[in-house]
């Protein structure tokens, strides 16, 4: 009867809630002799501490230490009195003089591990040299201590590894899975599963880290971390609708969870499911300014505004690209450091070069427009490109040597070049701005000659009346099809340059190669006549 009664004593402490410590306390009040087991009056500290009384705990330890010293019993009861007072180093030295005189109880190599785990990033850092002694002397983690003795214990074993993770002995963490595994029945050791397949994700080696992370779920279905990581290992290894179901099924388990619900988001967005992509978006940038969902918000609108040039629908498009515009700005104010941000606000800006300059205009954010006035302001088609202009050239502060932003400058000068009049005023400026645009193109070409748009687009630039350069022209065509030989609007924008020139006989031939490149684009014959 006194044996059951110790293990229900121990399993009621154990639970380290108040009320069991309460149920615990009294039936060793009933016990008339537990004082004088040091096993039992332990316990009793430890029921106190359940109870938060940290000072009852700590003299129950003394006592013990003072009857009999070095009990290791005393030891750890007074390194959790410690504990409870957040006196971490007194709590370490007492868990450290506990093992040392019980090195078979794998409590204590627990204990010291937690202590090690909780104290913090920093303090981790700051005792890389303790842990070194500690693996030297007890020829692994006290954790790894604790896990050797129990190899049962879930919360052991999974601490081991976490610790082994997070010093990089990986190795050693796959070891310690892989022993688990293997002695695992089915459905059993989840933790095992689940960190076997994080592992696998993390080396790169999808496919077993999917079928680790389904064994974790068979284990228990209802968990929705699990099923984001094996959302994770679908989306790295490309499977895209399965990833989507995976990261479905995580937000139906944890509603709150913006992770889920942003790589639902960004699959469409990726799947080209533009409209569903969007919907979840404003979903989570309705609760809070998530910079990767505003940023996938406003890409979605630019995509579904140029869906709607495309068929002619100005007007719905014009209103898209200002959503895109102001969920983008919200982005930028939060990461003013991101150029790709920068950039797709100069390109939702730019996209309203598409429609006619009666059309094209945007009510833009103040900040953009470099007022102070606390209202939005209405700008025309002009306007709303030179703060294109002025976006890119933030993006290019920060990446300056990505050639892609350069190119964008380009097309964002030339877009400008295209709207100034004839008056003899404007042609100047206009001439100046197509300059601009070509010392950009230039750049951009220097930066990534393989890339036959820059190349294409140069030649465009540098056929502007005011530039007017054709040998530069033909050479910009020429190499553009060199790079890239099916290569339709290089061939006609060359066979347009021949044409210019009364070069008939060329200009027939490379509309020819255009044609037979895409027959639809061309609606008549090029037959000579």
């Amino acid at each position: 009867m006194t044996n059951l009664l110790r293990l229900k004593i121990e399993a009621l402490v154990r639970c380290g809630d108040e009320t069991a410590a309460d149920e615990a306390l009294e039936i060793l009040s009933k016990m008339p002799d537990s004082e004088k087991d040091p096993v039992l009056s332990s316990l009793k500290g430890r029921a106190y501490l359940n109870k938060g009384q940290a000072e009852k705990g700590f003299k129950i330890s003394m006592d013990l230490l003072a009857s009999t010293p070095n009990l290791s019993e005393g030891l750890a009861l007074r390194g959790l009195a410690h504990l409870l007072q957040n006196q971490l180093d007194l709590a370490e030295k007492s868990f450290l003089e506990a093992a040392d005189q019980n090195p078979d109880c794998g409590e204590y190599y627990f204990l010291l591990g937690q202590l090690y785990w909780n104290m913090g990033e920093e303090t981790r850092k700051d005792r890389s040299k303790a842990h070194t002694q500690l693996l030297k002397a007890a020829n692994w983690t006290p954790i790894w201590k604790a896990f050797e003795l129990n190899p049962e214990d879930a919360e052991s074993g999974a601490a081991t590894v976490d610790l082994c993770m997070e010093h990089g002995h990986m190795d050693a963490a796959l070891e310690v899975l892989q022993s688990v595994i293997q002695k695992a029945t089915p459905g059993s050791a989840k933790w095992a599963w689940m960190r076997r397949g994080l592992y696998y994700l993390k080396v790169g080696q999808h496919q077993q880290a999917i079928a680790d992370l389904q064994a974790a779920l068979r284990a228990n279905p209802e968990d929705w971390v699990c099923w984001e990581c094996l959302g994770e290992a679908y989306l790295n290894r490309r499977s895209f609708t399965a990833a989507l179901k995976a990261f479905t099924k995580a937000q139906q388990l944890q509603p709150s969870s913006i992770y889920s619900v942003y790589q639902a988001a960004a699959i469409k967005q990726t799947l080209g499911k533009f409209k569903e992509a969007v919907a979840e978006y404003i979903q989570i940038t309705a609760q809070q300014d998530y910079v990767p969902a505003l940023k996938g918000l406003g890409e979605c609108q630019l995509l579904l505004a140029k869906t709607l040039f495309e068929d002619c629908r100005d007007g719905g498009a014009i209103h898209l690209l200002q959503q895109a515009i102001h969920n983008l700005f919200r982005a930028v104010k939060l990461r003013p450091d991101l150029s790709c941000l920068w950039k797709l606000l100069g390109d939702a800006c730019t996209a309203v070069s598409i429609v006619s300059p009666s059309k094209g205009q945007i009510l833009m954010p103040t900040l953009l427009c470099g007022s102070n006035s606390e209202q939005n302001q209405m700008l025309d088609q002009f306007q709303t490109i030179k703060v294109g202009e002025r976006c890119y050239a933030h993006a290019l502060k920060i990446m300056p040597d990505v050639a892609s932003l350069w190119h964008d400058l380009g097309l964002n000068y030339h877009k400008q070049a295209c709207l100034l009049s004839s008056s003899k005023e404007d042609e100047t400026a206009q001439v100046g701005v197509l300059v601009k645009a070509q010392q950009c193109l230039k750049k951009a070409v220097m930066m990534d000659s393989t890339n036959h748009i820059y190349w294409n687009a140069l030649g465009v630039v540098s056929m502007c009346k005011g530039i007017a350069n054709f040998t530069l022209t033909q050479h910009c065509f020429i190499k553009s099809i060199q790079v890239e030989q099916n290569n339709v609007v290089a061939w006609t924008n060359l066979g347009a340059l021949y044409l210019k020139k009364d070069n008939i006989e060329l200009a027939h031939e490379a509309f020819k190669i255009a044609q037979s490149l895409e027959p639809l684009m061309f609606t008549a014959g090029l037959d000579r006549q």
